[in-house]
């Protein structure tokens, strides 16, 4: 049988359908977590997250020979929601693999990019919509650490200054 990346558990994952389901979500008052459409959503101050995949880490030596494996996977994954979501909303306003790097400074981050290059964004793409960011990201924060892939939103405007213009990388 053909892997289907986009499937969570016994679950056929819309990318859409997930993201407008997190643009209308609003954060508890007392929680961190939510639970949307059956899905777990971390709330971190005002960006909304669900992880709707998680690799194995690569401590172990017969992980380690997987990790190219997974890396494509997760593109892959990647890849397949952009897609489907580009079908409807049309090209992103950013789209990278990997994510350009930015220098270190104590700075707060200026961009969206640069805030999702320091929390380990290797694969990132996103939209605007309804005053948020919407995005689809891969995150993988170092070589023996698990890939994390991700729909999330983040009200829009939330940085210094935004890119004059949007950036898209080839596919």
């Amino acid at each position: 049988s053909a892997k289907d990346p986009l499937r969570r558990e016994d679950m056929t994952v819309d990318p859409i359908s997930i993201l407008n389901s997190l643009l209308t979500a609003r954060k508890p008052v007392d929680s961190n977590r939510l639970t949307v459409n059956g899905l777990e959503v971390y709330a971190i101050d005002d960006e909304l997250s669900t992880p709707l995949a998680v690799s194995e880490s690569f401590f172990e030596g017969d992980r380690r020979a997987a990790h190219g494996r997974v890396e494509a996977d997760y593109h892959d994954r990647f890849m397949e929601a952009v897609n489907a979501i580009h079908t409807v909303w049309g090209p992103p306003c950013f789209q990278s693999i990997p994510v350009p790097s930015f220098p270190y400074t104590d700075n707060e981050p200026k961009s969206f990019e640069e805030d999702m290059y320091w929390r380990g964004a290797v694969a990132l793409a996103y939209w605007r919509k309804a005053g948020h960011l919407a995005y689809v990201c891969v995150e993988h924060q170092d070589v023996e650490l698990p890939y994390c892939f991700l729909l999330g939103t983040k009200p829009d405007g939330s940085y210094q200054a935004e890119p004059d213009n949007a950036r898209e990388s080839p596919s």
